[in-house]
């Protein structure tokens, strides 16, 4: 999403040959047509205050395996007395593509199809079925390098166990609500600051980047969170 702007101003805008085509260029020709203003609700992007050092304390090359299972990027990380996990699914340079984060006894389906586990047969990573993955999954978790449950509060103040109401207040309408197995879905996707600028005008809070959230709740508590990172 962020190039298309980029696409439509180069058949509107020239530049002389020492200029240098920016960011600032988009934003500056689309203040003129849009609506942001100062008054637009910003909040950091969601995360969790994990940080990388700790990532190399924990499995190495982020490959770990339990029986013929594997968890491929991925660092695991948990807490007894909350009785949570926290998987972190890693990209290039350690990106945090996406954050799974869950109570270990009330581990909602949803998450479980999400979270992407493998069985190695011969020189290829397979993906296993769901019901592999729920069989493993405590494997997993026994695994995880226990911290601080310091950690298991995202940027904005969310913990499981919140109600949806908090949730609502800070986060707005969300986009898409679902539910299975007595397990509500509510799903969020926030522009980043600089796509609501230059095109896209929003009521939602905006975070730097974009953002993917969907969070679930049993009886209106929080029980599982994801976050995805563009």
């Amino acid at each position: 999403m962020i190039f298309k702007p980029i696409i439509i101003l180069s058949s509107i805008i020239t530049f002389t040959s020492d200029q240098v085509f920016t960011l600032e260029h988009v934003r500056g020709y689309y203040s003129n047509f849009t609506s942001y203003t100062d008054t637009t609700k910003k909040f950091k992007k969601e995360g969790y205050p994990v940080t990388s050092d700790l990532f190399s304390q924990n499995q190495g090359e982020y490959k770990l395996k339990k029986g013929r299972i594997f968890s491929l990027d991925k660092v695991w990380f948990t807490n007894v007395d909350l009785n949570q996990t926290l998987v972190i699914l890693l990209h290039t340079d350690d990106y945090r593509l996406a954050t799974y984060h869950f109570l270990n006894s009330d581990v909602a389906e949803d998450l479980i199809n999400r979270i992407e586990l493998h069985i190695k047969r011969k020189y290829i990573f397979d993906l296993v079925k769901f019901r592999h993955k729920k069989k493993y999954l405590p494997r997993f978790i026994k695994s995880a390098k226990i911290i601080d449950s310091s950690y298991f509060t995202t940027t904005n103040g969310l913990r499981l166990g919140d109600s949806k109401s908090k949730i609502l207040k800070l986060y707005g309408e969300s986009d898409n609500i679902a539910v299975q197995n007595g397990v509500e879905k509510y799903e969020w996707r926030f522009e980043g600051d600089l796509i609501v600028q230059g095109c896209c005008p929003t009521e939602k809070p905006v975070p730097e980047f974009s953002q993917q959230a969907i969070l679930l709740f049993r009886n209106d508590k929080l029980i599982g969170i994801l976050f995805h990172n563009d």
